[in-house]
Formats: C-alpha cells, sequence, structure tokens
C-alpha cells in the first residue's frame, strides 16, 4: 500500500501523541481530520485500533482488526489485532457470533494459546 500524503501523516502522528498522553477524544479528532479515502489505509486503522483498544472497545477492535486481515491478509499485526480483540470479548450473547464466525472454538478459546499460535505461524511476538 501507498505510504499516506504528508499532511495525512502529520494528523496521523499528532493522534498517536494525543494517544500517548491519554487523551482519546483529542486523537480520534485527529483522526477524523484526514479524509475519508485515507481512513482505511493500515496505518490509520492501527492508531484507531489503539485509540478503541484503550478506551475498551473491544466490538469496535474486533471490526477494525477484522478489516485489517482483509486490508493486508500478510501482515501479522492484522490478525494479532483481531485475535487481541476476540480475546477480550466475553464469549456469550451477542458476541458468540463474532466467536464462532472466528472458527474458533469458545469453549477452547484461551487469548494466549491464540496469541502463541499466531507467533509460530507467523514467526513474530506481539507488541506488549
Amino acid at each position: 500500500m501507498k505510504p499516506l500524503p504528508q499532511t495525512a501523516r502529520l494528523h496521523l502522528l499528532a493522534a498517536e501523541g494525543w494517544l500517548g498522553l491519554g487523551n482519546l477524544g483529542e486523537a480520534t479528532a485527529e483522526l477524523e481530520e484526514i479524509s475519508p479515502r485515507l481512513r482505511v489505509h493500515p496505518d490509520v486503522l492501527t492508531v484507531r485500533y489503539q485509540i478503541f483498544s484503550a478506551a475498551g472497545n473491544w466490538n469496535a477492535c474486533l471490526d477494525i482488526g477484522t478489516a485489517m486481515t482483509k486490508l493486508d491478509p500478510g501482515n501479522p499485526l492484522s490478525w494479532w489485532a483481531r485475535a487481541a480483540a476476540l480475546g477480550e470479548l466475553p464469549h456469550e450473547g451477542p458476541n458468540r457470533n463474532a466467536v464462532k464466525s472466528s472458527g474458533i472454538e469458545a469453549k477452547a478459546y484461551d487469548k494466549n494459546r491464540l496469541l502463541s499460535q499466531l507467533w509460530f505461524t507467523f514467526q513474530i511476538l506481539p507488541p506488549g
């Protein structure tokens, strides 16, 4: 994928800065300054994922992680993001379908187990 244009890159860096300061509202506002067609760029999705993760919005993280796996299936971070979101969601109620559609049996599902499977598959360690 092509790199972001300079203006979008500056907004992305500002969003990362606000995120680092714990100001999720300002981080989100910076991402909203990026043109809609560039908001699906993997770099932008990664920062948006981090914002939602910091807010504990795991349903949104799952949506972003799923989108990332479709946009860039060769990027292990995409799969890690999706797996981490699935690991934070309860496996009952409305989230049951998300877990079932992931191909993971809910009774056998364990976030650390899935992350270790990703590590063996892609030979990477997840951030953090």
